[in-house]
């Protein structure tokens, strides 16, 4: 059992592209002796890191049975499409991080439309005026003009457009095949030694080997001291995927680092490489995959 709780939060949020959102959660410790806890946040969709951070010391000291309060705020910029960004909140016992965490539920940042969706609508309306004032002024020229012994009507103004497709949703066939092509792409930057390429391809919280990382410059510096200095050329003989889920069918639960916290429709592509391979993590949004760990 988690030594910690997130027993209540908010399920939603009003974000604004000019000021400052926040929700507010509860953290409680549940066990009998004091511990540290660690707090991070982990996002969901279409949402990304850099937009949310915990007020105040993400590491804090908590008494047995203590509860205290966790602010995230939440800083989304101008330029970012009108729609729901989920996030979590999450709290890692600093003595145990891989085995002992908690995420709170998930609290989604509503967008409303920005000056940019204001003004293509204003286009969209004037449009619409000037279809309707045509149409009314040959509707009143024709009944000025026609026959005594014709009647009609004015005809109604056409239908606004219809909204433009949403993004096509990936199957996990689809999303398979692209995190094979990413696992690809790394081991060419790796070859290449371009270390932004692979900070680009990794997305935190990130997790090696000795545990996560939860910034693009704690990646960046794990590759550049750990993995750089010693990587020859590696030759991958094969890439193959599947679900998590499927992966925790084939392997005990001590093999899998718990700290990534995936879900069993999220990827795993496996490189098998001449004397051994590796395992790459990928977590699953809708319309995208992203590099989540790699572990062998």
């Amino acid at each position: 059992m988690p030594t910690f709780e997130i027993p209540d939060g908010p399920t939603t949020i009003d974000a604004s592209r000019s000021s400052e959102a926040t929700a507010v959660y509860s953290v409680t410790n549940t066990s009998s002796e004091s511990c540290d806890a660690r707090m991070s946040v982990v996002p969901s969709g279409g949402s990304k890191t850099e937009w949310f951070a915990v007020d105040g010391n993400r590491e804090r000291p908590f008494a047995a049975g203590e509860t205290q309060t966790a602010t995230i705020k939440v800083n989304i910029p101008p330029n970012v499409a009108a729609g729901d960004y989920p996030f979590r909140l999450r709290v890692v016992a600093v003595n145990d991080p891989d085995n002992d965490h908690v995420e709170g539920p998930m609290t989604t940042a509503k967008l409303g439309p920005g000056l940019d969706d204001k003004k293509s609508r204003w286009w969209l309306w004037i449009l619409l005026g000037l279809l309707a004032v045509l149409a009314i002024g040959g509707g009143g020229y024709y009944l000025l003009n026609r026959p005594a012994d014709v009647t009609t009507s004015a005809p109604p103004p056409p239908p606004p457009p219809p909204p433009p497709p949403a993004p096509a949703v990936l199957d996990t066939a689809q999303a398979q095949r692209l995190a094979e092509k990413k696992t690809g792409a790394w081991f060419a930057a790796l070859s290449q030694k371009d270390v932004d390429a692979l900070v680009d391809l990794s997305d935190p919280p990130f997790y090696f080997h000795d545990g996560l990382q939860f910034s693009k410059a704690q990646i960046k510096s794990k590759y550049t001291a750990i993995l750089l200095p010693h990587s020859d050329e590696v030759k991958v003989r094969q890439l193959s995927s599947t679900t998590f889920g499927e992966m925790r069918k084939k392997m005990s639960n001590s093999e899998i680092p718990d700290s990534l916290g995936l879900k069993d429709d999220d990827i795993v592509v496996t490189a098998t490489m001449e004397q051994d391979g590796l395992l790459f993590f990928f977590r699953r949004s809708a319309t995208d995959v992203q590099m989540a760990g790699l572990w062998g």
